[in-house]
């Protein structure tokens, strides 16, 4: 009777402390570096500034100025515009590429995978200075190599100083945008398609389905929630870019290349 009145009387559940004590640190870094200049900037963008100092209410007024204002509103809308191309790029160039990469990734037999996958995956770690650095060391027409590889190939009357340009600027910014960032959606897609049992993919060989069919008729359809994903991650990203533009590009290429969120900055 003592056993079974003691299974019936409820267990005391205490709060675990000790989840708070971890998280507690993280929280209040990200609310005072993140939450809180979020919300100030909503809270800024809804004031203008007096000349004898302090703030006046004014709503949305500066939203309407932002997109009707004969000055600022073409910048915006440029702006917006390249965002749209630059994330198009993204979407139609980087993706694709790293999908294929992943899948010749997933094979069982390639030899020196790990290698690769740290090959491709390096430039995602570099800073954006770093990189910038890099490719002006390449396409720099006064001592880039990228000149003298094309005359190497018998095209250098196609080269030209990319990213010096207006109508090239932007284009050049994203393809170095994909080169480095490529690797994310590659590992993403990797992951996913090392998840797929062997088994799927053996018995598809088995009633005669190439590599390409097992691809497009097995692998691709069991990934589909991790390929929306990526979209998503790739137009959170690229509609937040900024630093390709203010690391990469120089004042040379005007507004040809700048995005929307440099209206965010004050």
């Amino acid at each position: 009777m003592a056993s079974q009145s003691s299974r019936m009387t409820p267990r005391v559940r205490y709060f675990p402390t000790h989840i708070v004590v971890f998280i507690l640190p993280a929280a209040a870094l990200y609310t005072a570096f993140m939450v809180y200049p979020l919300f100030d900037s909503l809270r800024s963008s809804l004031q203008s500034a007096q000349e004898g100092g302090g703030a006046l209410f004014v709503g949305l007024h500066n939203y309407a100025r932002l997109v009707t204002d004969s000055i600022y509103a073409p910048r915006f809308w440029g702006a917006l515009r390249h965002n749209l191309t630059f994330f198009a790029i993204h979407m139609l160039v980087q993706n694709p590429v790293a999908l294929a990469l992943a899948a010749l990734l997933s094979a069982r037999d390639l030899p020196g995978r790990a290698l690769y996958r740290t090959v491709l995956f390096a430039p995602t770690v570099l800073s954006f200075v770093i990189v910038g650095f890099i490719w002006q060391l390449m396409l720099s027409p006064l001592w880039g190599i990228a000149g003298g590889l094309m005359r190497l190939v018998g095209l250098g009357a196609y080269f030209r100083p990319w990213l010096g340009l207006e109508g090239s600027a932007l284009v050049t910014l994203s393809l170095m945008s994909v080169w480095q960032f490529v690797g994310i959606p590659l590992m993403l897609f990797h992951v996913a398609l090392l998840g797929i049992p062997d088994e799927l993919r053996e018995a598809a060989r088995v009633d005669g389905a190439s590599g390409w069919r097992v691809f497009w008729g097995i692998e691709f359809p069991l990934i589909l929630p991790v390929v929306g994903l990526v979209a998503i991650l790739t137009y959170v990203g690229n509609f937040n870019a900024i630093s390709p533009r203010t690391s990469w590009a120089r004042s040379s290429t005007g507004r040809s290349s700048d995005f929307s969120s440099r209206w965010a900055i004050p």
